[in-house]
């Protein structure tokens, strides 16, 4: 499975794709631009041309299917042959299986997934096997921070708060 771009392979065109899951994120803006500069530093790096940018605003990562700028950013990148570059998985999918449903789809298209955090390349097996237990974490993750939500919630309404 070919998923990231090796670094000395030829210039292709860039699809970025970035999220935030909370409103207070998206009002703070930060982090959207943060990620967003950092895609267009690397693919500078790499004399990529970075073609747009599709933004999911205050949208968990929890499901693909619901986040329309995860979709439209696929359906450019695979149009384009080109490389999906996204600042972590965890941006991605918080869900392995989302995340190999991607990874597979990009394959079928001669696109690739270029992950900056984790630096994944997928190239090879042991490559594939990497990107599998990052994507497995990122969804246990998502399940820590739910059950830890869920933890302070039951104890503040015990205590009659809210």
């Amino acid at each position: 499975m070919r998923i990231l771009i090796p670094m000395n392979a030829p210039a292709r065109v860039a699809v970025a794709y970035v999220r935030v899951s909370t409103a207070r994120q998206v009002e703070e803006g930060a982090s959207l631009d943060a990620q967003e500069a950092r895609i267009r530093s690397w693919a500078a790096g790499q004399g990529i041309e970075v073609a747009s940018v599709h933004v999911d605003a205050g949208l968990s990562g929890g499901r693909a299917d619901n986040r329309p700028g995860l979709q439209a950013a696929l359906v450019d990148v695979c149009k384009r042959r080109g490389v999906l570059v996204v600042y972590s998985l965890s941006r991605m999918a918080r869900s392995t299986k989302d995340a190999l449903e991607i990874a597979e789809k990009l394959r079928k298209a001669g696109a690739n997934l270029a992950s900056l955090t984790e630096q994944i390349d997928t190239t090879s097996a042991a490559g594939e096997v990497i990107f599998t237990v990052f994507a497995a974490f990122a969804q246990f993750e998502r399940r820590l921070i739910s059950e830890r939500t869920r933890t302070s919630m039951d104890h503040l309404r015990r205590q009659g708060r809210k």
